[in-house]
């Protein structure tokens, strides 16, 4: 999105005041190393130890004017009621250390405090306090008992005077060809008779650029000015809207590629010469290509937001008929504005002109048979791309803890792109490591655990419809109740249908090898044949609105997962498996976040044979209810010595041992709630949390009541330690709700993991 322009009163200098959204861009190869979800492990403890260790090492940056050996520890205002203190000091560059390992410390700067003063005045006067001012500050020493340096406060003493109303907003007249007014106009974060805020007039004027862009205005400008009245404390805005011409898509320019062809990257993209120009599309581009896994970097746009013009000779004759300038009676309406604005003693408090420079100020007044300045509806593309290199190698390791597992491993990863053609990518990962279950210092169950896979990946198969993906798997693992080695295979299709929704679907064949089942030698339909196999169809559906998957703060995400077990080629068991998730995350001021979850889930058996347990539904641990072991939300079998088998959790405590067994459920309902807050500026945050979960015998059968047969309940609370990879995420958790079947198991967990639960 453009920048915009501004000049706020008392800005001497005249830069332009720079108001973009930032764009968060999507991680282009994240790898087995850097999943999003929270691993069991901790290989990022050693890349932590070693950016610590690193960032020890940075030279001193250059001392700037006016630095002093004081480290700010608190910068205070006085008089303010009418702003959020904390959005007021986040304007600032004297802020308050935050003892952040990743920055320098901030020290006072008495010359950066003169330029806060200015920059006080501005902040008010964007909300409409134009006859603010800071009365007085003060900056208070002090020793620092632990450091041979001093510590300052800083406090400001504020008057911010009256506010000023917004008495009309004011749109023009003019009718835009293909778009209805009422449509542009709608919901546009501002209303008159409120007080002004030059925010929301800038999100305004961005979000009418941005649907009239959206209906084929490439070059669409929506220019702002504010008049005030200061004795009256009312204000005046205009907006100024110039369409430009109706646009299609031109020429598509490809830079920066080396290995790959530019016809492979047109290719991917849906963006076609002829066809109507759409913003959206850019950004749907950009993903596309990020999703080929073989660029580093990806810019997408369009020549519209480069300035395109083209000054063209035509020697006495007409331009195309398409071929359109400015509209020069938009200019005069401005002058016109402004001079009655000036006549009634109004003031030019703002004035924000589109960053696209090609406005009728910008356009020579030249006769048309001469030279003309001319827009071309043909908008060319620009595709940068910073390829991958051809090879990647990453070695690493670490340590997962959670509430009945601790686990140590090693990982090595290796990724290979362009083999023996372009777009051919074959990643290898390994993984070998030891389990203790419930916990290394209370250890019933052991052992090695482990995987290998090998992958390979071609985008745009089929005619270019999807991305076809193949994988081989081996893995052994330790579950409560059973131990498992298990070949897999499966092969699969995705496709990025629009830039938030995308589905995959395969086809997967995965043998198992069951060892040490605790069911083994009892009358069970739970019990896990000794060797078994299972095939079966997948479908993802997933619409992700968030605005950072790795810590969204904003947005919303679903997904649908469907599973289907057949019989009629490889598999043994005939099921069908849906699982709808929903996440939402909504921001409260500018520190806390409200993050929810809600995922419900049953299965049906459609085949003459019980579900196997493996493919059954169960909850607990670190990501999906806290305060709880992993698996742990289950209905139970407990084994007694004889060899029979009971549901009375009663033999727990009796004399007669019994061994308790999760043998999983058919519906599931698992909810969360978490706000999070950021502690530290950019650096470390906290939250509370409450999880709830429930597993059921029945399908479609959900019991939602908090207590022994119904909803599970856990709270507690965690830090986050914000790193370029991820948060680092540790949680306490303690469970609300009781069940017999958790005799002997402790109430209280801890985990450690990187990545938010959800």
């Amino acid at each position: 999105m453009p920048c915009s322009r501004g000049h706020a009163p008392g800005n001497s200098t005249g830069r332009p005041l720079r108001m973009a959204t930032p764009l968060h861009m999507p991680a282009p190869d994240g790898g087995a190393l850097c999943r999003v979800a929270p691993p069991r492990g901790a290989w990022w403890l050693l890349l932590l130890a070693l950016t610590l260790a690193t960032s020890a090492c940075r030279p001193s940056p250059v001392q700037a004017p006016g630095v002093t050996s004081m480290r700010i520890v608190e910068v205070t205002f006085e008089g303010v009621e009418n702003v959020d203190e904390r959005d007021l000091a986040d304007a600032l560059a004297t802020r308050r250390d935050r003892y952040n390992p990743f920055e320098p410390p901030r020290m006072f700067n008495r010359f950066a405090v003169q330029q806060d003063i200015q920059r006080i005045q501005a902040f008010y006067h964007a909300r409409g306090y134009f006859n603010a001012r800071v009365v007085d500050w003060t900056v208070e020493p002090t020793p620092d008992p632990d450091q041979d340096q001093r510590r300052a406060r800083v406090h400001f003493v504020i008057d911010e005077g009256e506010p000023t109303f917004l008495d009309s907003v004011r749109y023009g007249d003019r009718e835009i060809r293909g778009i209805d007014r009422r449509r542009l106009l709608a919901d546009l974060p501002i209303r008159e008779g409120t007080v002004l805020n030059v925010d929301d007039a800038e999100r305004a004027r961005q979000e009418m650029r941005r649907r009239l862009q959206e209906n084929s205005y490439a070059y669409a400008r929506v220019d702002m000015r504010i008049y005030v009245d200061r004795e009256a404390r009312l204000a005046q805005l205009f907006y100024f809207i110039d369409p430009g011409p109706a646009s299609q898509f031109g020429n598509i320019e490809v830079r920066g590629n080396r290995r790959l062809p530019d016809e492979a990257i047109r290719n991917r993209i849906r963006i076609r010469p002829g066809n109507v120009y759409r913003h959206s599309l850019l950004r749907t581009a950009q993903l596309d290509l990020y999703d080929m896994n073989v660029f580093s970097l990806v810019t997408v746009e369009s020549m519209a937001d480069r300035e395109q013009r083209r000054a063209i000779r035509f020697d006495g004759a007409r331009p195309p008929a398409a071929w359109q300038g400015r509209d020069q009676t938009l200019r005069a309406h401005a002058e016109r504005v402004h001079e009655q604005a000036s006549e009634s003693g109004l003031s030019l408090a703002w004035d924000v002109v589109d960053g696209i420079r090609h406005g009728a100020g910008d356009l020579a007044r030249l006769d048309l048979f001469d030279d003309v300045a001319i827009i071309d509806p043909n908008v060319d593309i620009l595709i940068t791309v910073s390829e991958l290199p051809s090879a990647n190698y990453r070695f690493g390791g670490g340590i997962g803890i959670e509430a009945g597992r601790t686990e140590v491993f090693g990982r090595a990863n290796a990724v290979w792109r362009n083999v023996l053609s372009p777009l051919n990518r074959i990643e290898a990962d390994g993984r070998l490591g030891h389990a203790w279950l419930p916990s290394l210092w209370q250890s019933e169950e052991t052992g090695i655990v482990g995987s290998a896979q090998v992958s390979y990946a071609r985008p745009g198969a089929f005619f270019r419809l999807a991305d076809v993906n193949l994988r081989l798997r081996y893995e052994e693992d330790i579950e409560p109740g059973y131990r498992y080695a298990s070949p897999r295979a499966r092969v699969g299709l995705s496709r990025r249908l629009t830039r938030d929704l995308t589905l995959s679907l395969g086809y997967n064949v995965d043998l198992f090898f069951i060892r040490d089942d605790e069911l083994r030698g009892a009358d069970s339909e739970s019990l896990l044949p000794r060797e078994f196999s299972l095939a079966y169809f997948d479908l993802m559906l997933q619409l992700d609105r968030r605005d950072n998957p790795l810590s969204a703060r904003r947005g919303d995400y679903s997904e649908l997962s469907i599973e289907l077990g057949e019989t009629f080629a490889l598999g043994e068991y005939h099921y069908l498996r849906i699982q709808p998730e929903f996440r939402h995350y909504q921001p409260v001021g500018r520190r806390l976040v409200l993050a929810s979850r809600l995922r419900v889930g049953t299965i049906f058996n459609i085949g003459d044979q019980p579900v196997i347990r493996t493919q059954r539904f169960f909850a607990g641990g670190s990501d999906t209810v806290r305060g709880f072991r992993r698996r742990q939300i289950s209905p139970y079998e407990f084994a007694l010595d004889d060899g029979t088998i009971t549901r009375d959790a009663a033999c727990l405590g009796a004399e007669e041992s019994c061994r308790r067994v999760p043998i999983g459920g058919f519906s599931v309902a698992v909810a969360n709630i978490e706000p999070r807050y950021m502690i530290g500026r950019d650096w470390l945050a906290g939250a509370i949390f409450l999880d709830g979960g429930f597993v059921g015998d029945e399908t479609l059968a959900w019991r939602l009541q908090p207590g022994a047969d119904g909803l599970q309940l856990g709270t507690g609370f965690g830090l986050r330690l914000i790193t370029p990879i991820g948060p680092i995420r540790t949680d306490f958790a303690w469970r609300l709700t009781d069940d017999p079947a958790f005799a002997g198991i402790r109430r209280f967990g801890f985990y450690l993991s990187i990545g938010e639960a959800f």
